[in-house]
């Protein structure tokens, strides 16, 4: 099922899967490392996003 995910999301995105994941790895490395500069600049924009564990999920998801 991960592996759909990832051929899925990668060929939406003309990109290999490989390529995806390590995009993925990445972004999550920065957020475990950089989480309160995310957030603040994430609250600054959605000061209606209802706590922490929900804009973690949109860097994840966004970028």
């Amino acid at each position: 099922m991960v592996n759909f995910f990832y051929q899925y999301i990668a060929a939406k995105r003309d990109i290999t899967p490989e390529d995806l994941k390590r995009e993925i790895s990445e972004k999550i490395a920065y957020v475990w490392e950089h989480p309160d500069e995310k957030i603040k600049r994430i609250q600054k924009k959605r000061p209606d996003l209802p706590d922490t564990d929900e804009i973690v999920w949109r860097i994840l998801r966004d970028g």
